[in-house]
């Protein structure tokens, strides 16, 4: 899912709970947080970001990088 700066709380917890409930791989692109100048439509605040790496963390998914992913995968 591509993370903007319209994207909600609501509709990231909204992806975050179905990937927990049905298993599912939740794949998160970033163009950017943050930053000094005022953020883009294709960026994300600093503030978001934190609430949105809370909700993971509170649901209780691992994170990995694309290389572990791959490894993952792989192994299978």
């Amino acid at each position: 899912m591509c993370v903007i700066l319209d994207t909600t709380i609501g509709e990231f917890e909204k992806w975050v709970k179905k990937a927990k409930e049905e298993k599912l791989w939740l794949i998160l692109l970033y163009h950017r947080v943050g930053g000094k100048e005022a953020p883009g439509t294709d960026d994300t605040t600093p503030e978001k970001f934190k609430k949105q790496m809370q909700i993971i963390h509170d649901c209780g998914i691992e994170v990995v990088t694309i290389s572990e992913t791959f490894e993952k995968i792989k192994n299978q």
